[in-house]
């Protein structure tokens, strides 16, 4: 099997209709204020809010909100669902919602709204904090090599 790039139409198919179906196979600790962190890349950067920053192909959101200790004050989301759903459309639902670093509205944008090519969490006990969740193009090749086995 050969490797290629998934589609617009594959990226939004799979996270829309086939992720969801996998949620209940995650890891126990995959939960919405579980991991320190969530992140999504981006095929083509996305331009936030603010005007003067870069657009970003990699974006980091965290699970709880801070105060100046450290300290845990307020969850970003509420349910494991809104996890999914910023999965799924990442600028719709932005926890970081009308501030200056959220991802720009698509409806406001003339391109179209970003669709994540990999998800990553971080865990904060870990010495290499990142570690992949989903990778659409990575899909196909890992269930070919299971069923070659």
């Amino acid at each position: 099997m050969t490797w290629r790039q998934a589609t617009r139409e594959e990226i939004y198919t799979y996270y829309a209709e086939e992720f969801p179906s996998y949620v209940d196979d995650l890891p126990e600790f995959i939960t919405a204020n579980g991991p320190k962190q969530y992140a999504v890349a981006f095929r083509d950067p996305h331009p936030v809010r603010q005007d003067d920053v870069p657009d970003k192909d990699f974006i980091r959101r965290d699970t709880w909100q801070t105060n100046r200790s450290g300290n845990r004050t307020t969850p970003e989301f509420s349910s494991f669902e809104d996890v999914v759903e910023f999965i799924q459309h990442p600028a719709r639902n932005d926890p970081l919602g009308q501030r200056n670093f959220a991802l720009a509205d698509p409806a406001l944008l003339e391109k179209p709204s970003p669709l994540p090519e990999a998800v990553y969490y971080a865990l904060d006990h870990w010495e290499r904090p990142w570690v992949l969740l989903v990778d659409i193009d990575a899909k196909d090749i890992a269930r070919q090599r299971a069923t070659d086995t």
